[in-house]
């Protein structure tokens, strides 16, 4: 069974009594020198990475490894109050999961989001994203949890609508190739109000997390195209 990077960094001492643990995940950066090297291994389940010793003895399997290679790697959990890392994995077993080819566009050096905005399927792997998605996911929960003890009941509304609530959703008109698919023009929707309103009629106190969407084709700080 694999061991998630953050059950490490939560129970350091228990999991460091075992005698072999398995750890899957990809590789942020590698270090080698003649007799031992060092990579670190992240898992997305916490934004630490871990730090995996090899001596030697694996260096052969070493080269067939590149950045953001996934992993499983099997070995020995060391505690080392005395370092930077609190622990570090001893490596005695390696398993090449996926390797990635040699145009892989993320590399160990900050890649600016403009680069990163063409690999959406990447974002993931870096820890701006790891830490924006988070982020949302804890706000998100916060807010749904303030609504539910206030008696509020959420309703998604649609995200593909005949409506142009706020009269800017000229620039999202859905287009598609069956003639018969919509009955009326779709569009993206600018605002979940008028759904929310005719729904509040019965329910009462309601209210919407769906996403919307703006019409400006921005690509600042000051724009989103979504929220």
């Amino acid at each position: 069974m694999l061991i998630t990077i953050k059950d490490i960094y939560q129970r350091t001492e228990k999991i460091s009594k075992l005698e072999k643990i398995k750890v899957g995940g990809w590789i942020k950066s590698i270090r080698q020198s003649k007799n031992i090297s060092f990579l670190t291994l992240n898992d997305g389940s916490c934004l630490e990475s871990l730090q995996v010793v090899f001596s030697s003895n694996l260096a052969e399997r070493l080269s067939e490894i590149n950045f953001g290679n996934s992993l499983i790697i099997s070995g020995k959990l060391i505690l080392t109050p005395d370092r930077a890392q609190i622990c570090e994995l001893n490596a005695c077993e390696i398993e090449l999961v996926k390797s990635t080819t040699s145009d892989y566009p993320l590399q160990k050096k900050n890649i600016p989001l403009e680069v990163i905005r063409n690999f959406p399927h990447l974002r993931t792997k870096t820890n701006y994203f790891l830490a924006i998605f988070r982020l949302r996911h804890s706000i998100s929960k916060s807010i749904h949890d303030f609504f539910h003890q206030e008696g509020f009941y959420y309703v998604p509304t649609p995200i593909i609508t005949g409506n142009d609530t706020e009269g800017a959703g000229e620039l999202f008109v859905i287009k598609t190739k069956k003639k018969d698919f919509f009955d009326k023009e779709g569009k993206l929707t600018v605002s979940g109000k008028l759904q929310a309103e005719s729904l509040a009629q019965g329910l009462g106190k309601v209210y919407t997390f769906s996403p919307c969407f703006r019409a400006e084709n921005s690509h600042t700080t000051r724009h989103l195209s979504e929220f």
